[in-house]
């Protein structure tokens, strides 16, 4: 009876906005990937599982060019036409 108490207060944390999140492994494996908790606009509870990337985004003050060309010599290029 307990954990349905806790799910009742959960479900009404997550009717606010809230996202619960926390490691999750499907079958209690070594594993582990992270899972969020949330609800929809009718106050449904729904879980979504995913595994964290390590993706470098830019920002407005990042100082990295874009269209930089890359630096190496012409010397270093293949010469496909002697084939």
């Amino acid at each position: 009876m307990e954990e349905v108490e806790n799910f009742d207060v959960i479900k009404e944390i997550l009717k606010n906005g809230d996202i619960y999140k926390f490691p999750f492994s499907y079958r209690k494996g070594i594993i582990v990937d992270t899972a969020f908790l949330l609800s929809n606009e009718k106050g449904t509870p729904f879980m979504i599982i995913t595994t964290p990337s390590d993706f470098n985004y830019l920002s407005f003050k990042d100082n990295s060019p874009l269209d930089e060309e890359p630096d190496f010599e012409e010397e270093s290029l293949f010469d496909l036409g002697s084939l």
